[in-house]
């Protein structure tokens, strides 16, 4: 299963979540998803064909300052051109 940025996945809590972001990590595809109303953030990662929701409190804060690291190179990027 490839998955994009943009992408919409209904997860098991039944709501569906667009990918904001997705990057590499500890061997692992990471994403960041935000639900369609943007109530709702949830991190996962893609094992084979499958989505798995991060629930690791630290795995969730070392995610989100590598996600916040990689917007910001990002958003540099954009700014420049």
């Amino acid at each position: 299963m490839n998955i994009n940025i943009k992408d919409t996945l209904l997860l098991s809590d039944n709501n569906e979540y667009v990918v904001i972001n997705k990057l590499n990590y500890n061997e692992k595809t990471y994403l960041f998803l935000v639900n369609k109303n943007m109530e709702d953030i949830k991190f996962c990662y893609q094992d084979n064909d499958e989505v798995v929701l991060v629930e690791n409190s630290d795995t969730i804060k070392n995610l989100m300052a590598l996600f916040l690291k990689d917007l910001v190179k990002k958003a540099n990027e954009v700014s420049s051109n």
